[in-house]
């Protein structure tokens, strides 16, 4: 074993990692064809499809599961020290190699095919004017348009901070969680409000309060009640919160306004306590998704990517797909899917890894730490 390997991870914050990962991406494959599908099909079929493939609860169960594994790696950096400058360096070393990865790939194709129209949003990140404003604007997170999915990048880095200074301030565990969310909540309702009209870059966080106190809840009720209680629990509690999770924020059934997303941030809650205290299969699938869930950061910021690049593929060979939503989003789907794993997996192996490896050995060599005690990067 390496020196600074990573302690293993959780299973079952990874599977439900990949399923938000495939919402997210099947959500991108249709979106620019929301329109013309909404004209074409039933109702029933048109909201099922969206409730299905919903890009937005895949992001609130991110923000569930990033609050849940986060607040425990606070409590285990506190037992060594420093927790300050090393949770906002892991933080960097996780996120922004490859978002500067994927804003360089941005910046390509804007410059190769500037100007170029695709359906629907696709096409806003080649519609820009390139140059060193623009480049700079996004690597330091100012502005996404080159890879607009790094909203949700924008989010954590706001969230983060708040996190870690609920631990600071508050011992009792409940507190933090509570002091975290007035926090985010007065921020939002009084000062960004004015500022940022229309924007929901606060409403997300609670999403973050929401895990983060499931992971001080959880070992609670597992000290109160047995084995089997949680299981019948949880079985129960488990399609009301997939219900609660999906269909508020599908796009064909809701405004995107905060009290649905806070109905999609509880139902992802307990989609998430659910499925820590049932047993899940140790099926292929369940390895699949496991294996997708530990790459999905990847997965998360290439799929958009290569969306735009397949589509322009393909309307050069067929420029009347534009006018077949059903074929072409479909064809979008097949490719796109393949593609972005296939980058993803050998990513995460030779440059994730390897960033983060740096990072923790940055750390250990700043703060004097023993590797035996590290944790696993989340």
């Amino acid at each position: 074993m390496s020196k600074y390997q990573a302690a293993p991870r959780e299973r079952v914050p990874d599977q439900l990692r990949g399923i938000a990962a495939l919402m997210v991406a099947a959500f991108h494959c249709i979106l620019p064809f929301y329109a013309q599908l909404q004209a074409v099909l039933p109702a029933p079929l048109f909201h099922g499809l969206f409730a299905l493939c919903n890009g937005s609860a895949g992001v609130v169960l991110f923000f569930v599961l990033s609050g849940y594994v986060l607040m425990p790696s606070l409590e285990r950096m506190g037992k060594q020290g420093h927790v300050a400058p090393r949770f906002v360096l892991r933080r960097l070393f996780r996120i922004v190699p490859l978002w500067w990865l994927s804003v360089g790939i941005g910046m390509l194709l804007l410059l190769l095919f500037p100007g170029a129209r695709l359906p629907g949003d696709l096409s806003a990140s080649l519609t820009l004017q390139p140059g060193w404003t623009l480049l700079w604007q996004n690597l330091l997170f100012g502005q996404v348009q080159l890879n607009p999915v790094g909203w949700t990048l924008q989010i954590e880095l706001l969230a983060v901070p708040l996190l870690y200074l609920a631990w600071t301030l508050c011992r009792h565990p409940l507190a933090r969680c509570a002091l975290f969310g007035l926090t985010v909540g007065l921020l939002y309702r009084y000062l960004l409000t004015p500022l940022l009209p229309g924007m929901y870059f606060f409403q997300f966080a609670f999403m973050f309060v929401l895990g983060s106190g499931l992971h001080y809840l959880l070992p609670w009720l597992h000290g109160h009640s047995t084995a089997g209680v949680r299981q019948r629990i949880a079985a129960a509690v488990l399609p009301l919160g997939v219900m609660l999770w999906v269909l508020p924020s599908s796009k064909s059934l809701a405004q995107l306004v905060p009290g649905y997303f806070l109905a999609s941030g509880c139902g992802a809650t307990l989609v998430l306590a659910a499925a820590l205290s049932l047993p899940w299969p140790s099926g292929r699938a369940s390895r699949w998704l496991a294996q997708l869930g530990e790459i999905s950061y990847g997965f998360y910021l290439l799929h958009r990517l290569c969306l735009v690049a397949l589509a322009l593929g393909l309307l050069t060979i067929a420029p009347t797909l534009a006018s077949h939503p059903f074929r072409f989003s479909g064809l979008l789907l097949l490719t796109s899917f393949p593609l972005a794993l296939l980058l993803a997996a050998p990513l995460f192996r030779w440059f994730e890894r390897p960033a983060m490896a740096a990072g923790r050995a940055f750390e250990q060599r700043c703060f004097k730490l023993d590797s035996r005690k590290s944790d696993a990067y989340v």
